[in-house]
């Protein structure tokens, strides 16, 4: 018990406070409590030996954690076993082929990475904390060899729907499949308590940008200083949010989606995915035909998703839940900071004989009333429509929206993506759309208790067709949105 990094006294606290010892440190002098007869000669010898450096730990960590996001909040409190959906964590997971990674640089770019951005040593504590580590060991990429896509397939079963304990240290995970026969393969696993999905796609373009030896820009503000100013403007344009939502949420539809068996019979949510990309020349001419009417390519696409799913479940209207990814201009390009920035938001759509195109401007009508407040702690909503009832899930698909609104041909890196999948607390269906490569891809992300994937590739099926129609339409150019 000689501890040298804050990883080893993080590890000896959570062992004692499993046998019911806590410690803390007052005016420079280590404290225990615990019952009689837990602290034992031994265990106090040790604490003995190691007492100051203990105490500067605990001293390091009082000035260095800071408070959970609200949605971070909500990740924790959803992933528990007695919330609908929960005893589950927010996890991403993707794979890269590559021929002869090399993963001695690979490893060096990486620990070089963690020492830049505070939300690669950050811990998420048991007491609802973020804490920034600061003295951590070398991280060591993890390596393997294999010859068949069946022992590769063993790790990513064994990654995809990975669950990290709070309290530890790595909250990611990086390993390589070596291959003589076929292509290397690189899987990356990370929380998504730490890293939102934009952050995750930072970070990786950063890994590959060095990879290839370009130059990397770094910020040179912390994810913790952002997040400690966030707090300070968050509430300026509060009573202006509460008075537009007090009157949008009386417009919400709670959805009523058949699935095979009752969401609350779903004891450990497991999660696939299905996807679809549209060709670069579709991308374009739908992008084209959409600055044409002033309609923006999030918004129509997710009034697409609406009308798919109302039309496959026979439901007179649905809200979904919106993601949003919030990085305020603190600080000179705040997007280089990586971390947890994700707030949520609702949009509506009711079936009431409405022209699609009159549809797809009110939901873009709401999507702007969304960035206007996106500072508003979007799980407020969830609380007004839940009326205090805590555990119940009440907007359970999500809209989750990487687009750009560019669409030209981008050369692909030598890694290739060949295989993503996230999962959610509280969530049944997340659907993602990206452009990041220059065309529209679309992906389904579902909890097989509740979901065959037959009906996932029906849904998806008709929400292809819905946008195919909407590429190809002839009445375009007689089109003209109301003012």
């Amino acid at each position: 018990m000689n501890p040298t990094f804050d990883t080893d006294f993080l590890r000896m606290l959570k062992k004692l406070n499993g046998r019911g010892i806590y410690l803390w440190q007052e005016d420079g002098k280590l404290k225990y409590k615990c019952k009689k007869g837990e602290m034992s000669e031994s265990i106090l010898n040790k604490l003995k030996e190691v007492k100051q450096e203990f105490v500067e730990f605990l001293q390091y960590c009082e000035n260095n954690m800071f408070q959970l996001s609200s949605l971070q909040s909500a990740y924790l409190i959803g992933g528990d076993n007695k919330c609908e959906l929960g005893n589950i964590s927010a996890h991403y997971y993707v794979e890269y082929e590559a021929k002869n990674i090399n993963t001695e640089k690979l490893e060096k770019i990486l620990n070089e990475l963690i020492k830049r951005h505070d939300a690669l040593r950050m811990v998420i504590l048991p007491e609802g904390k973020n804490l920034i580590l600061n003295n951590l060991p070398q991280y060591e990429l993890t390596t393997y060899s294999y010859s068949t896509t069946l022992e590769r397939d063993l790790v990513r079963n064994n990654w995809k729907n990975h669950d990290y304990p709070v309290g530890q240290w790595p909250m990611f995970h990086f390993e390589v499949g070596k291959s003589d026969i076929l292509d290397d393969v690189l899987h990356i696993s990370f929380d998504c308590l730490i890293l939102d999905a934009w952050s995750a796609q930072e970070l990786i373009d950063e890994i590959f940008k060095l990879y290839r030896g370009e130059t990397v820009s770094f910020p040179k503000q912390t994810f913790k200083e952002y997040m400690n100013k966030f707090r300070e403007y968050q509430y300026l344009l509060e009573k202006q949010a509460d008075d537009y939502w007090n009157q949008e949420i009386k417009n919400i539809v709670v959805p009523e989606i058949k699935t095979k068996i009752p969401i609350q019979h779903v004891t450990k949510p497991s999660f696939e995915r299905i996807d679809y990309t549209f060709s670069l020349n579709e991308t374009v001419t739908l992008y084209d035909n959409l600055r044409r009417i002033r309609l923006t390519p999030a918004a129509t696409i997710c009034t697409l998703f609406m009308k798919s799913l109302c039309d496959f479940f026979m439901i007179p209207g649905i809200t979904l839940d919106i993601t949003l990814y919030n990085r305020l201009p603190f600080y000179k390009e705040p997007q280089k900071i990586l971390g947890e920035f994700t707030n949520i938001g609702l949009a509506t759509l009711k079936k009431d004989g409405s022209i699609f195109f009159d549809e797809a401007i009110d939901v873009q009508r709401q999507f702007w009333k969304l960035l206007q407040y996106r500072e508003y702690d979007g799980t407020k909503l969830l609380k007004k429509v839940g009326q205090g009832k805590s555990g119940k899930v009440y907007f359970p698909i999500v809209y989750t929206c990487m687009l750009t609104g560019n669409s030209e041909y981008k050369v692909q890196d030598s890694f290739r993506e060949v295989y993503a999948l996230s999962k959610t607390p509280q969530v049944m269906l997340d659907h993602h759309v990206r452009d990041d490569l220059g065309y529209l891809k679309l992906s389904f992300d579902y909890v097989t208790d509740l979901f065959d994937e037959k009906d996932m590739i029906r849904l998806m099926d008709l929400y292809i067709k819905n946008i195919k129609e909407l590429i190809s339409l002839y009445t375009w150019k007689y089109y003209k949105p109301n003012k």
